[in-house]
């Protein structure tokens, strides 16, 4: 209770909703998931944590979508405490058996316990991916198929209920599986990489959910959050407020208010059209300003405004872009280039298939499908993001070959520089370094130990040993 007053504080804080969002972030949702890693949440106190998040961090609307507004607003990282919920249980058993090996059998034995009961949430060698599908929202009354009939009994069970409920699976290894997307080891991942992978695949298993419940998000299962931040970092506050708004598909129009007799008229009132609805208003109505609106400023301008609507996937019609499809000679968002549906008045058909991404400029489709055939059978129609990822792999810490202590005394002369940090240094396996180090004059080869969790750079003047992982600020030992 005191998290969603908390959150609805926040709603009435006159400042941005950028100001907000972090604000829900930092006081809001540490109130409301406290303890959520080993006593579970009721869903209907999640749900109504999830409405004040949601009030929080959009313009007033009546018919929004939550999955719609934590993707477009929330400023940052997701916002949704659901999707956070999972994070933490993750984090924290790592973060648990990382400080504290000897609990690792402890968990190992706690698994088993529920894989010989059948728990959900629970990978086995029957197990179809593609059947799995993720959980309404908390709240929703058909939400409790997704339970186990077996309450969850500790962090464990809490765990696996989290997973079913975005339709993935934990395996005997610790690793996760999801259909079309790359499995990844909850132990030997690299920790910045486990606090983004678990919490974008709820995002998607939210998304996906969404889709087939509400007309404007039908048929995008995912968004690319990263065009859509950075659009919105381009825009002002006061565009922010109005894409917000349309984005969460919560946009009123004659055609809504005419639903329940609020109007007689389903009749656009600008342009007099017949049928007036957010996708007539930003895309088809005639009136003067709304046309010079469309058209712009630049010649790019005026050919996006000249695509037919039907060509445009309706969670783009509204702002939410669908994440980037794979194939070189279809448009961004996966649809073939028809040449038959772009306005006569186009000379160039062209320049707009290529500003839609519909060209073979640098890859043709017989290149792209020889690239293809090293993906396995289910991700030959998966988008860009989980082909390129499951071509690439997911990092995996070896854990089984730490640095050994150096016994010795150290020369007079210094014949070594180094450089980095390190934190947590008493806990190895929790202890985060970024290093490098220059040897002058040295040419002899590395040992097998700097191999492993080094990349060396010779010079004329000696041998650089950089950090392989320093950009992505992987965890080591």
């Amino acid at each position: 209770m005191k998290a969603i007053a908390t959150a609805r504080r926040i709603a009435h804080v006159p400042e941005e909703y950028e100001i907000k969002a972090h604000l829900l972030r930092t006081a809001a949702a540490p109130q409301g998931l406290y303890g959520n890693e080993a006593a579970p949440i009721p869903d209907s106190w999640m749900r109504r944590l999830r409405a004040a998040f949601v009030n929080a961090i959009r313009p007033s609307t009546v018919k929004h979508s939550n999955a719609a507004v934590f993707s477009s607003a929330s400023h940052g990282p997701d916002v949704d405490p659901d999707v956070e919920q999972l994070k933490r249980k993750a984090t924290r058993l790592r973060r648990t058996c990382a400080k504290q090996p000897r609990r690792m059998q402890q968990v190992n034995t706690i698994y088993q316990k529920y894989k010989q009961i059948g728990y959900v949430g629970i990978y086995h060698d029957g197990t179809d991916l593609e059947k799995l599908q993720p959980a309404p929202p908390p709240g929703d009354r058909a939400r409790g198929a997704w339970k186990a009939v077996t309450a969850p009994q500790g962090p464990i069970g809490l765990f696996l209920q989290a997973l079913h409920c975005i339709a993935a699976a934990l395996k005997d290894d610790w690793t996760i599986h999801k259909f079309r997307e790359e499995p990844f080891n909850i132990f030997r991942c690299p920790w910045q990489q486990l606090k983004h992978i678990l919490p974008s695949w709820a995002i998607h298993a939210r998304t996906q959910q969404a889709s087939e419940t509400r007309a404007c998000l039908r048929g995008t299962t995912e968004y690319d959050d990263i065009a859509l931040a950075s659009a919105l970092a381009a825009a002002t506050h006061e565009e922010q407020r109005i894409t917000t708004y349309v984005a969460s598909g919560g946009a009123t129009s004659q055609v809504y208010l005419e639903s329940f007799g609020a109007v007689d008229s389903t009749k656009c009132r600008l342009c007099g059209g017949p049928h007036q609805d957010i996708d007539h208003t930003i895309w088809e109505c005639a009136h003067p300003t709304l046309q010079a609106a469309r058209r712009g400023e630049t010649a790019e301008d005026t050919l996006l405004a000249s695509i037919p609507i039907q060509c445009i996937p309706p969670s783009l019609r509204i702002g939410l872009p669908p994440a980037l499809q794979a194939s070189p000679t279809h448009a961004f968002w996966g649809e073939h280039s028809e040449a038959a549906l772009w306005p006569a008045e186009i000379h160039a058909p062209g320049e707009l298939q290529t500003l839609l991404g519909c060209t073979s400029e640098h890859l043709t489709e017989a290149q792209w499908n020889a690239i293809r055939t090293e993906l396995p059978p289910h991700m030959q129609h998966a988008n860009a993001r989980q082909q390129l990822r499951s071509l690439i792999g997911h990092a995996v810490l070896d854990l089984n070959h730490m640095p050994e202590f150096v016994n010795g005394v150290a020369p007079i002369d210094p014949n070594a520089f180094s450089d980095g940090s390190l934190t947590d240094p008493n806990a190895p396996r929790w202890a985060l370094p970024s290093a490098a180090a220059w040897y002058p004059l040295r040419c002899t080869e590395l040992s097998d130990m700097e191999n492993a969790y080094a990349e060396p750079f010779q010079t004329m003047e000696g041998l650089e040993p950089e950090n392989q992982e320093n950009e992505l600020d992987m965890q080591r030992n």
